[in-house]
Order: structure tokens, then C-alpha cells, then sequence
């Protein structure tokens, strides 16, 4: 089914969206966009950029405006908006609330496509998305956003880091992989998507309905690798319960060894092994016994 979400996907610039999680439904009659002064938008409503796009596909497209990010990001959380231009802090204490949103893309506040979400730094100083090379930022759009590219061909120019794979051990019998590396197929598809639509000064019905299908591939692509970090994360976290239950019984374990009484269960152990000397005798002296004894 076609979503407002894959639609505008394949239709706007290289941009910083939130979005509502797809739903499905057919064709919308109208896409509603969230937007404040300033950033891209105000540049691509006055060109009617988007209006042009959909217009052929007798789509409509509502500007809504805000004056600040919080009440856009909660107008995208009850669906009220599709799409919305916002600055880094308010998705935080959004998605901190449970807000429905996600993240298409991102720029610098300068608007230089050398910043992409996949540049994403840790607290440690290491950059996420880049295999093994974590002090490398994994994407570099300096080269890679000239021209249109082809929606049609793979291109991960633009990815820096390597193929390794990041995983855990957690015990000595299981690894668990969990790295995700930003040439994966999936934010591929939708960085040639994003760098195809975004230098195109016109797009044709085809370019659309392609652009449409790269999109729906992207998204699907995205949302096995959303449940394949899941399934890791849920894991990892099992087997690290299990370390933590045993490393409890280790301790309770140690505990009850070192505080033991040595004079109380040398006194209990003299007492078990007489009476169990005891038991053997007599089991002896049963079993000397028969019938022909009994009868004398």
C-alpha cells in the first residue's frame, strides 16, 4: 500500500524530517507538513517543489505552521502531521515521552550534506555504524551528493568504514552480533533515494512511482534490520540476566562455604559416620542369616 511516509520520502530534499510510524492505508488525498521559519522548507514552499511533485498523482500538500518544535513533534505523535522540520533537542524529550516519531534524515545547521544520521557519536568518542573503524565517521557525503546518481544502481560511495561485524561473546558456547554498518542495504537505498530526489530539478510521474518503490524497499529493508537489533538486544539481555542469577548462586554459594562452623560439622560428620558404620553392621549380620540358621 502507498503511505504518506514513502510518498514524501522519494519527494523532498535532503532534509531533517521526524515522522509517524506508516500506517496502512491507500493513496492519502492530502500530505500535511509541520514547519517553522527558517531550515529548508520555507525555500521549497515558496517553489512549490512538493506541489509540483504530487500534483500529477492528484495529491494535495497542507503546510501547517508552528512556532516551535515541541507542539510540531506532538501534532506527528496523535497524527494530526506526517511530517515535520525540527532542531536536535525536541525529538529527545520527545521519544523520552514515548512519542510515535522516527528519523528520515539529518543536516548540519549550516545545511552541509557532510552530516547524515548515520554520524552518530557514542559517549565513549567512538562513531556507531562504522564496523571496526570507530573512530572513523562512517559516511562522507562531500563527493558522494554531487549529481543524481541512478535509482536503479547501488552505490556506497559514501560509506568509510569496514565490513566487521560488531558482537559479544556472553558465555563460552554463544556470540551474539549485533553491529550494523552503514553500507547495509538498507540505509543504501535510502541514500541513493534521498541523493536522487534531493539534486533532481524535476521529477516526472516514473521518477515518482520509481522513487516510490526504492522507498517502500528501504523502509521494509529497515525495518528487518530495526527487528534483527531487537532480537540481539533481547539476547544480550537474557544472557545477561542468566550471568547475573548465577553470579548471585556463586556468591550465596561462597557465602555459605566460608561461613561454615569446621567444629559443628566435624562433630556432625563423627556422628553420621557412626551411625552409618552402625547400619552396615547390622545390614551385615541381616544378610549372614538364613533359613536353615533359624531352624538349628
Amino acid at each position: 500500500m502507498t503511505t504518506r511516509r514513502t510518498i514524501l520520502a522519494a519527494a523532498l530534499a535532503l532534509s531533517a524530517f521526524v515522522v509517524p510510524p506508516a500506517r496502512a492505508e491507500d493513496k492519502p488525498a492530502e500530505i500535511r507538513i509541520g514547519t517553522q521559519k527558517g531550515g529548508l522548507f520555507p525555500a521549497v514552499r515558496q517553489r512549490h517543489t512538493v506541489e509540483d511533485a504530487f500534483k500529477p498523482l492528484g495529491i494535495e500538500v497542507k503546510w501547517i505552521d508552528f512556532q516551535f518544535g515541541p507542539p510540531l513533534l506532538e501534532a506527528i505523535n496523535v497524527g494530526s502531521v506526517d511530517f515535520g522540520f525540527v532542531g536536535d533537542t525536541p525529538p529527545i524529550f520527545a521519544q523520552a515521552g514515548a512519542a510515535k516519531i522516527e528519523y528520515v534524515a539529518a543536516v548540519t545547521s549550516d545545511g552541509s550534506k557532510r552530516s547524515f544520521c548515520f554520524s552518530v557519536i557514542i559517549a565513549t568518542g567512538e562513531y556507531l555504524f562504522s564496523g571496526a573503524r570507530t573512530d572513523t565517521a562512517p559516511a562522507d557525503l562531500s563527493t558522494y551528493g554531487a549529481g543524481t546518481g541512478s535509482l536503479t544502481t547501488a552505490d556506497t560511495s559514501y560509506y568509510k568504514g569496514d565490513s566487521e561485524i560488531a558482537s559479544v561473546r556472553v558465555s563460552d558456547s554463544q556470540s551474539i552480533s549485533y553491529g550494523v554498518t552503514a553500507d547495509n542495504p538498507a540505509f543504501e537505498q535510502a541514500m541513493r533515494l534521498l541523493k536522487y530526489v534531493g539534486n533532481s530539478t524535476t521529477l516526472t510521474s516514473s521518477d515518482i512511482s520509481q522513487a516510490l518503490d526504492v522507498a517502500s524497499t528501504a523502509l521494509d529493508a529497515t525495518s528487518t534490520v530495526q527487528a534483527k537489533l531487537s532480537t540481539a538486544a533481547s539476547q544480550i539481555e537474557t544472557a545477561s540476566t542468566n550471568q547475573s542469577d548465577y553470579q548471585n548462586f556463586a556468591k550465596t554459594l561462597s557465602t555459605n562455604l566460608t561461613s561454615v562452623d569446621v567444629a559443628a560439622v566435624t562433630a556432625q560428620l563423627s556422628t553420621y559416620q557412626a551411625q552409618l558404620t552402625a547400619s552396615y553392621s547390622a545390614i551385615a549380620k541381616i544378610q549372614s542369616m538364613n533359613l536353615a540358621n533359624y531352624l538349628k
